[in-house]
C-alpha cells in the first residue's frame, strides 16, 4: 500500500496546518503563528512541504508546487530587505498561495507518495532508465530512478542531468528551466536535506510533454 511522505516530528505539524487549514482563516492563522515568533524559515519550509505533498500539476504550468517553490528564492530575499508589518506581507501570499492550490478543484485532492528509489543497475544503467522514462513520458518512472539518482551521485551531477532535458524544451515554455533551477536556488536557503524531496515535482514535470500553445 502506497503510504503519504511523512516529515520530522518538528515539521510534520506546521506542514498539516498549511495542509488542513480553511483557506477562509490561513492569513488569520499564519499572522498569529509568525506573531508568536514562528521563524520565516521554518514557515516557509512548511508551506513548501505542504504544497508540494498535497496539490497536484494540472496540465500546463499554472497551479501545484511549481510557482510556489520557484518564488522562494526571490521571496525570502525580499523579506530580508522590508522592516516592520510589511515585511510579512510575502510569507503570508506564499502559505495562502500554498493552502489555494491544496484546496484547489484542479489540484486536489492529492497526495504525493511516499516513492522508493529504483536501481537500474549502478549510476549508468538508472542514468539510462531516467532518459528513458523521459523518452516516453513516464515521469512515475522517472521520479523513482532520479530518487535513486539523488542518493547516489553528487547533487550538482544530478541537476546537470535534469538540466539536459529540461533545456531542450525550454524553447516551448521557460517553466522547463526557470522549475528546477529556482527551486534549487530555493534549497540553497532551505537547506539541502529537502533536496530528493523538493526536486521530485520538477523531475516529474520535465520529464511530461511540453503542452501545445493555446
Amino acid at each position: 500500500m502506497h503510504r503519504p511522505v511523512r516529515f520530522a516530528d518538528d515539521i510534520e505539524p506546521l506542514v498539516q496546518f498549511v495542509e488542513e487549514t480553511e483557506p477562509s482563516r490561513i492569513l488569520e492563522a499564519t499572522l498569529g503563528k509568525l506573531r508568536d515568533g514562528l521563524s520565516v524559515k521554518k514557515l516557509l519550509t512548511a508551506s513548501a512541504l505542504a504544497v508540494t505533498r498535497s496539490s497536484d500539476l494540472p496540465p500546463g504550468h499554472h497551479g501545484g508546487p511549481l510557482h510556489p517553490l520557484v518564488g522562494i528564492h526571490a521571496l525570502h530575499n525580499t523579506v530580508e530587505r522590508v522592516s516592520g508589518d510589511q515585511r510579512l506581507l510575502p510569507i503570508l501570499q506564499h502559505v495562502a498561495l500554498s493552502n489555494k492550490h491544496i484546496n484547489h478543484l484542479g489540484m486536489g485532492p492529492y497526495i504525493l507518495a511516499d516513492a522508493k528509489p529504483v536501481d537500474a543497475g549502478g549510476v549508468e544503467a538508472t542514468k539510462k532508465a531516467f532518459f528513458a522514462a523521459v523518452d516516453r513520458g513516464l515521469y512515475n518512472a522517472a521520479d523513482h530512478h532520479f530518487l535513486w539518482l539523488w542518493g547516489n551521485i553528487p547533487h550538482a551531477e544530478a541537476l546537470d542531468l535534469l538540466l539536459t532535458v529540461a533545456i531542450p524544451k525550454n524553447t516551448l515554455d521557460d517553466h522547463y528551466f526557470i522549475f528546477p533551477m529556482f527551486t534549487w536556488r530555493a534549497l540553497d536557503w532551505l537547506g539541502r536535506e529537502h533536496t530528493s524531496f523538493l526536486m521530485r515535482p520538477a523531475v516529474r514535470y520535465v520529464t511530461r510533454f511540453p503542452t501545445p500553445p493555446c
